[in-house]
């Protein structure tokens, strides 16, 4: 309607010009057509206006601009320090507990089913159920963190899936299992915006190297949930959700306690004052001499925003990202995103599948931990090579290499013998390996693509859109389907990432 909209605008608009020389307003500019004075009313019109004929109700800040270019400058100067050294572990905490709540997925698939005696489509919810919520908390956290802070929107992510993740062990039936992972699925979702909250902090000259290094934390987390599957299979599942959980709620004691809000995102919604304080906070913590007191540490000020105005920034953020500078950059971003939630999560529920049950059984609570335990630490493997390599191939190349690896890896699994073994090891740790560094490439990546005013809403709906596919992988993998149909269609999701991401622009 939009587009049949402008149409029509431009057409009526043209034919007038050449006929009585009626002057155009910018949604007709837009199309290509010269630009010329505008009467009042116009102007007025056009300051509500997105460019698209949909208005949107957008505050005037004239110098948020400058101020965040100002805030730039003073990340540099302050470099890596002390203040972010604290930050990192804290992220790489929120990071390993997070991964911990994903990776135990495999293992309550097999023990869940097997003590209530569940069908496979029921098993398969307590999966997938988990990537429906974080496609409603990727939704709303994304705006929620451009227009109300990054700062709340990360302690309301960490408090639902720390209260929701440990009250999982409690759950007397399968619809309260349901409810209680689709909250803690809600919780993961947002967990995109502390991601970005620490790239802000971090200087442009190291923001590549330090965000890959939290990839390791990921790495750590699933680590640790094969562990504590292992630790607890003697009790019940009800004592693995207990050890995965219980590190999110130290993780939430430390977000609550140490948690600063973003000084990019309080400049660039005028808030400088409170912008200098966080940053003299950072500037002390560091070691560095502080500048100008008076002038930089203020008292913050609170500044309450109604509901409407918070609206109001979503709609625009949102609309935002469909300008014509940003549409096709997103488009592809989604593509990647598609291709990477889908392979991710559906190769680390192929190795539960192949390493786990008893082809003769429908569900069996145990694995062969041996194996497990050897191609999780692919995680490690791809986050070092990502490491090494981020900044001499660059963020593109870092992903378009390793998801074509992934596919590779993957094709010849529907060829090997039906037992699995240590070629089956050897092709699933290539493919976790390759898939985590582009992952992890394609999470650093996305924050540099996008201006600070959309920043958390372009990359927690690139979050829902993985997880749209991430949905799919318990249905496809955890399937009665032959392995060949299952590899076929992950290899050609990370084909059509690695094909997206050479097409985006390096950063």
């Amino acid at each position: 309607l939009c587009c049949a909209r402008r149409t029509v605008m431009a057409a009526a608009a043209e034919q007038a010009a050449e006929e009585g020389g009626v002057e155009l307003n910018p949604i007709h500019q837009s199309e290509g057509y010269d630009e010329v004075p505008l009467d009042e009313e116009e102007k007025r019109e056009a300051s509500r206006s997105d460019g698209y004929g949909v208005v949107v109700e957008v505050e005037e800040q004239p110098e948020a601009k400058e101020e965040e270019e100002w805030v730039e400058a003073a990340i540099e100067e302050l470099g890596y320090g002390m203040y972010q050294k604290r930050l990192m572990v804290l992220s790489a905490a929120l990071w390993a507990a997070d991964s911990m709540e994903v990776s135990l997925l495999s293992f309550l698939y097999q023990c869940v089913g097997a003590s209530w005696g569940l069908n496979a489509i029921q098993a398969a919810t307590l999966v997938s159920v988990v990537f429906a919520g974080e496609l409603v908390g990727a939704l709303v956290a994304g705006p929620m963190g451009d227009a109300c802070g990054r700062k709340p929107a990360s302690i309301a992510a960490a408090a639902l899936v720390a209260v929701a993740g440990l009250a999982t062990a409690a759950a007397p039936n399968l619809w309260i299992f349901v409810f209680l992972r689709a909250l803690v699925g809600v919780g993961v979702g947002a967990l995109a915006v502390p991601f970005d909250l620490m790239a802000e902090f971090l200087p442009a000259s190291t923001r590549g190297e330090k965000l890959t290094l939290l990839e390791f934390a990921w790495a750590g987390g699933a680590v640790y949930a094969t562990a504590a599957s292992y630790a607890t299979q003697r009790w019940s599942w009800r004592a693995l959700v207990v050890a995965c959980g219980l590190p999110f709620v130290v993780v939430l004691a430390g977000v609550l306690m140490c948690l600063d809000e973003s000084p990019r995102w309080l400049a660039a919604h005028g808030r400088t004052d409170e912008a200098k304080a966080v940053l003299a906070t950072v500037a002390r913590v560091n070691g560095e001499p502080r500048r100008d007191d008076d002038a930089v540490v203020v008292e913050a000020r609170q500044r309450v925003e109604t509901l409407v105005d918070h609206v109001n920034d979503m709609r625009r953020q949102i609309a935002r990202l469909a300008a014509p500078d940003l549409r096709a950059r997103t488009g592809l971003v989604w593509i990647v995103w598609l291709g990477f939630g889908l392979n991710f999560y559906g190769v680390s529920l192929l190795v539960t599948r192949l390493f786990g049950r008893d082809p003769d059984k429908d569900f069996e609570c145990k694995f062969r931990y041996g194996f497990i335990f050897a191609i999780t630490t692919a995680q490690f493997a791809g986050t070092a090579a990502l490491l090494a390599l981020i900044d001499r191939l660059g963020r593109v190349r870092s992903q378009t290499l390793p998801y074509f690896i992934t596919a590779a890896a993957l094709l010849p699994l529907a060829l090997l013998d039906a037992r699995p073994g240590l070629p089956h090891l050897a092709c699933l740790y290539l493919a976790l390996g390759a898939q985590m560094m582009a992952s992890s490439a394609s999470w650093v990546h996305v924050p540099e693509l996008y201006p600070t005013d959309v920043r958390s809403t372009a990359h927690s709906l690139a979050l829902t859109v993985s997880r749209l596919s991430a949905f799919t992988a318990s249905y496809l993998v955890d399937s009665s389907l032959h392995i060949l149909p299952v590899v076929l269609v992950l290899a050609a999701a990370s084909l059509a990432a690695a094909a997206a991401a050479a097409r985006l622009p390096e950063t």
